[in-house]
């Protein structure tokens, strides 16, 4: 667990240097008290191997998650994360808004909690993406790009909440939304 909670304004979690690998079963990163804040950088994501992650921005405003998976990856809020936060449900979330990069460019992600950016972008890049029926997206776009296979199955699609979406798939994408209004572009083969 790696945690933020100073009162400086522009507070950032980053990485010492753009060769880190934080390498762990499961990693949690939660950013809260602060204003204009980060997890990561879009320029220089959080590189990590775990099988577990979850990222929480509390209490800030134009913020942002920035993360990059070497491994296979499952966004789910660990049991081992609870003693650290108090409404574990979760994956990724930016309460206050800002957005949400995930990159496992070349593996594959499972989203077994929610993501959450509201008023913001959250964009995924992997092989392949897969989410539980319990989970959702929620954002105000949304980019999915599953370069070497498909984003969703047709029995378990990606269950959204997007007014914007964009995807990028060299098979399938099967995504189920509850806006009222979408505007889609997109690619699949």
């Amino acid at each position: 667990t790696i945690e933020h909670s100073g009162l400086t304004a522009g507070g950032q979690i980053l990485q010492a240097s753009p060769d880190q690998l934080i390498t762990a079963n499961s990693l949690y990163l939660h950013h809260k008290n602060n204003i204009n804040g980060s997890i990561g950088a879009y320029s220089d994501p959080i590189r990590f191997n775990v099988n577990e992650v979850a990222a929480h921005i509390h209490e800030t405003t134009d913020s942002g998650i920035y993360l990059n998976s070497l491994s296979n990856v499952t966004v789910n809020f660990a049991a081992d994360f609870e003693p650290f936060y108090d409404n574990p449900y979760l994956g990724l979330e930016t309460l206050a808004g800002g957005d949400i990069y995930l990159d496992a460019s070349n593996q594959s992600v499972n989203i077994a909690q929610a993501i959450s950016a509201p008023s913001s972008l959250v964009e995924i890049i992997a092989d392949s993406i897969v989410q539980s029926s319990s989970a959702s997206i929620s954002a105000s776009n949304l980019i999915i790009e599953a370069n070497n296979g498909y984003a969703g199955t047709e029995l378990n699609p990606l269950l959204t909440n997007v007014s914007s979406l964009n995807f990028y798939a060299s098979a399938d994408v099967n995504i189920e939304n509850s806006s009222a209004n979408i505007d889609i572009q997109g690619d699949a083969g």
